[in-house]
């Protein structure tokens, strides 16, 4: 299925280059809002963030259910369940959502700190097949866990919520929900990647993703790798790559062999360069390139052609968050002048002008603030799709017609 969402990704993408809008192919959910631990790491811990969020008109479970539907037919492909708070903090309607979405045939993911399942819930969600779980797991052992996540025992109920997806779908032959576990790269766990990648293979995860720490508080500057500890967790990403390759584990360590990756507060300068090194591979022998360019030699614009925009995001997914504001990406600071599902479609909010404005300053690279923090893994998987664009046989590389920049 993934494989699919991969190709279907490409495929819309290239229509937009060509001046065809499309339907998103990603839904993030923020669902409610509301979380059991306490995460040193968490945006929560940021006054700024925490001020903008608003729930004085939040989504009720009506309003979420029939957008499951319209998601459905604008041709929607995945859902992302999570946002910045605990998606399982009101199980009921989770399971209620996740149960629509695979009626309809969509891929569904949830991210989860995992301590709120039930071994019922989890029977359940192997039963109808639900896709993948993500959970967030910040050390090899209790000890380290638990403190990040300021809550006892923690640790505890989210392995054993893994270990009974595990057990029931051996009962159950069943191959999904595939499961795995991500990890924030702190200065209290960065020496514990072998024994993270060990625990992996005893619970069988798919994978396990690993991402730099985000600075949203003094709290968070507390747990930050400092300059030696970098240079230590380089060696240890060495040793744990290896060890994953052995068991034939996934991961997302080698990302961070790029040292540029480990840095949460200049990934902006990272996208920037990301897209010069793509405008050259696109120049380097390309003659339909070579006769856009000639055409538009006096033209300040050349960061409208497609293949170099800053970021794909608002071009294939959108996140709901659970005030019913729509915005163009999961690390979206200010949400006061996005549209809200309240008084709109999903349908109207997508090809409207809130969405086409973000599209339009992503075109001529003008990348909002937020992105200074962007996810390491997000910065990966662009360069991806740019290295995927340049390999479709229909060039993209043209001008995008004025209507979408409009």
């Amino acid at each position: 299925m993934k494989r699919h969402i991969e190709r279907e990704k490409i495929r819309r993408l290239a229509k937009w280059a060509n001046g065809k809008p499309q339907p998103p192919i990603r839904i993030d959910l923020e669902p409610t809002f509301g979380c059991n631990l306490k995460c040193k790491f968490c945006w929560q811990r940021d006054p700024y963030r925490i001020g903008q969020t608003n729930y004085t008109r939040a989504l009720k479970e009506e309003r979420l259910i029939q957008l499951v539907h319209e998601a459905a037919e604008l041709d929607v492909v995945e859902w992302q369940i999570a946002g910045g708070w605990e998606p399982m903090i009101k199980p009921q309607m989770a399971m209620k959502l996740m149960k629509l979405i695979k009626h309809y045939g969509m891929f569904g993911c949830l991210t989860t700190n995992g301590t709120l399942f039930t071994e019922a819930m989890v029977k359940e969600l192997v039963e109808i097949g639900w896709d993948q779980i993500l959970f967030s797991l910040e050390g090899d052992n209790a000890k380290t866990h638990d403190n990040l996540t300021g809550i006892k025992g923690s640790f505890d109920k989210a392995v054993q919520a893994m270990e009974w997806f595990r057990d029931w779908k051996k009962k159950l032959k069943k191959k999904s929900p595939r499961f795995s576990f991500h990890t924030v790269i702190t200065n209290k766990n960065y020496k514990q990647l072998t024994g993270l990648v060990n625990l992996g293979r005893k619970l069988e995860v798919e994978g396990i993703g690993f991402e730099s720490l985000n600075i949203w508080s003094n709290e968070c500057e507390k747990i930050k790798l400092s300059k030696k500890d970098t240079k230590e967790f380089i060696e240890h990403v060495r040793k744990a790559v290896k060890l994953a390759r052995k068991y034939n584990l996934p991961t997302t360590l080698e990302k961070f062999l790029d040292e540029r990756l480990i840095d949460k507060e200049k990934m902006d300068l990272v996208i920037h360069s990301d897209v010069e090194e793509i405008k050259n591979k696109v120049n380097k022998g390309k003659k339909e390139v070579d006769k856009v360019n000639n055409l538009n030699k006096k033209s300040k614009n050349y960061k409208d052609e497609f293949m170099t925009t800053s970021c794909y995001e608002p071009f294939t997914s959108l996140e709901i968050r659970a005030s019913g504001h729509v915005v163009e990406c999961r690390l979206c600071d200010f949400q006061d002048y996005a549209p809200r599902l309240q008084n709109k479609t999903l349908k109207e909010i997508w090809y409207g002008p809130y969405f086409t404005k973000m599209r339009n300053k992503m075109l001529k690279g003008n990348l909002p603030r937020y992105c200074k923090t962007c996810a390491a893994g997000i910065v990966v998987d662009m360069r991806h799709l740019r290295e995927e664009m340049l390999k479709i046989k229909k060039n993209p590389l043209v001008k995008l017609k004025r209507k979408i920049l409009r």
